[in-house]
Order: C-alpha cells, then sequence, then structure tokens
C-alpha cells in the first residue's frame, strides 16, 4: 500500500508537469499563430506549480534528495550547523512578511495571492511533519512584515533604504563569489 501511494505522488507530479508544459505551449502557440493570448494560462501554470512543488518536496524528502546548498553549513562545527539552518528557514519566513507588506502597499494581490499561498502550505507541512515550530515562523513574518514596513517602498528613498540595498547587494555578491569559488573544483573534478 505504501509503495503504491509513493508512486501516486510521482504520477501526479508527471501530470502536473505535463499539463503546465501543454498549457504554456498552447499559450504560447495561440499568442503567434493566432494573435491572440490566452489570459488565463499564467494563473493555471502559477498554480500547478506550486503544487509540483509540493508533491514533488515530497517525493524528495522521502527520496533523501532534496535540494540543498549546504556546502558551507557542512564546513561549519556541528553547533554552528543547526543554527545557519534555522537561520536561512528564518530568513525566508522574513521574505515572506516582507513580501505580503510590499504586495499590500503597492496594490499588487497577484504576489499577495502567491505568498499566502507558500505560508498556508508552510503551515500545513508545519503541522503534518514533526518539529517544526510554526510560532517560530509566525514571529520572522511578522518581522518581515515590520522591516518592509519601516522601509515603506512608496516612501521617498531616505539613507537606511539605500544602506539596507547596499548591505544585500553585498551578501549577494559574496554569496556569488562563494558559490563560484567552491563550485569550480566540483565543475573540473
Amino acid at each position: 500500500m505504501n509503495r503504491w501511494l509513493d508512486r501516486l505522488e510521482e504520477g501526479a507530479c508527471v501530470v502536473l508537469l505535463a499539463v503546465m508544459t501543454g498549457v504554456a505551449l498552447l499559450n504560447v502557440i495561440t499568442r503567434y499563430v493566432v494573435r491572440y493570448s490566452l489570459a488565463f494560462t499564467e494563473e493555471v501554470v502559477v498554480s500547478l506549480f506550486v503544487w509540483l512543488t509540493l508533491f514533488g518536496t515530497a517525493v524528495a524528502f522521502r527520496e533523501g534528495a532534496h535540494l540543498g546548498f549546504n556546502y558551507l553549513v557542512e564546513r561549519l562545527p556541528r553547533p554552528l550547523q543547526r543554527g545557519a539552518v534555522w537561520l536561512a528557514a528564518a530568513l525566508a519566513v522574513v521574505l515572506f512578511g516582507a513580501l505580503i507588506c510590499y504586495g499590500q502597499r503597492t496594490g499588487q494581490s497577484g504576489m499577495r495571492q502567491m505568498v499566502w499561498g507558500w505560508i498556508i502550505a508552510g503551515v500545513i507541512f508545519g503541522v503534518v511533519f514533526p518539529g517544526i515550530d510554526n510560532w517560530a515562523h509566525a514571529g520572522g513574518f511578522a518581522g518581515g512584515w515590520l522591516a518592509a514596513r519601516l522601509l515603506d517602498p512608496l516612501r521617498e528613498e531616505r539613507p537606511g533604504h539605500v544602506l539596507a540595498a547596499l548591505v544585500g547587494l553585498a551578501l549577494s555578491l559574496a554569496a556569488i563569489v562563494v558559490s563560484v569559488v567552491t563550485g569550480l573544483p566540483l565543475l573540473r573534478g
């Protein structure tokens, strides 16, 4: 029975990916051949992608093949490894809070709906899988929302905005450099 459920999850991933590809291809064909774009295709593909991600995550988790960029984390002392994982999760939740606030302030309902979908899926995973602290995620979400509210995208740019952008840019560049430096030996070998 358990093996049957495993195959059902994998089959759902295949079907979802095939339908996504078909819908996107249909839109491309109608746009360039008939010169008429189907308005619903983007929403359908995004919704199917969310479901594909959820099923794919379950399959990857079961197989122990979940994608992770853990080169640096594995080189940290054992106590710091757990902290790095918690920090990454906290930053993701903070980002969700910031995106919700940004969507509210700018009137982008599509972004809000998509992020709320991710949040709901995360809460469901937090309830289903043991050891996930949804209260900590709620705190991170509130922190992200408050930070985005303070950096309000609709107010005139202030020195704090520029400083936050420069810090984010520096961290992003550092992450790219570390990725390239640590990844080159893997490509050569």
